[in-house]
């Protein structure tokens, strides 16, 4: 039997080890592989429960546009038809001050509740 070209062992010099590692394909490693550093325990998580600020603040502006109308509704009828005019100033002041007292109330709610730790 005869053998072929390719299965004879080559008859040239030694390769250098430094140009035949170069020449094979790298060993199967794995690319971007993520580093996981080991963890004792879990940390504490806090658990703040905040008042959403917006929701008192525009609960307090509606309260005082319903005062505003309520007053207005109440008041005696002065004839000169002033009455939307007064509406509106009554709107805005009470609506602002309403707000602010929603607000405060936010800041009351938030100063009173206590930050708890979350264990699993």
């Amino acid at each position: 039997m005869q053998s072929s070209p390719a299965d004879r062992p080559p008859s040239g010099p030694a390769p250098d080890p430094a140009t035949a590692a170069a020449d094979q394909p790298a060993a199967a490693a794995p690319i971007d592989a993520p580093v996981v550093a080991p963890v004792d325990a879990p940390a504490p998580l806090r658990l703040r429960r905040a008042p959403r600020y917006r929701a008192f603040v525009l609960t307090g502006v509606l309260f005082g546009v319903l005062a505003a109308l309520l007053a207005t509704a109440l008041a005696p009828p002065t004839g000169d038809g002033r009455s939307g005019s007064v509406l509106g100033y009554l709107a805005v002041s009470l609506g602002l001050l309403g707000g602010l007292v929603g607000a405060a109330a936010a800041l009351v709610a938030e100063r009173r509740r206590p930050v708890r730790d979350v264990r699993d």
